[in-house]
């Protein structure tokens, strides 16, 4: 059984680090980057504005980390592995 999460947020940085939040967390990011700040608390880590790329919903990270594996996502809305076929709607 898959264990819920309540981290639904990725803050991905320059360098490809991740920061996995809860909506509290990414309110405070958001709040920051609006107010212009110099550097956002992100989690325990203090992180400059301009190391800062992007806040995603984990489920649009998910998808695009599936992509970039080579899986595809069929017309019923299964995700394929590169080479596979689906077997249920194809």
């Amino acid at each position: 059984m898959k264990k819920l999460s309540t981290k639904h947020y990725v803050c991905i940085l320059r360098d490809g680090s991740k920061f996995f939040l809860d909506d509290k967390e990414a309110e405070i990011v958001k709040q920051a980057i609006k107010s212009g700040a110099d550097f956002l608390e992100i989690g325990d880590s203090l992180v400059s504005k301009y190391d800062f790329q992007r806040l995603v919903s984990s489920e649009s990270y998910e998808e695009s980390e599936k992509i970039k594996r080579g899986e595809r996502k069929c017309s019923c809305g299964k995700w394929i592995p590169p080479g596979k076929t689906c077997g249920l709607c194809e």
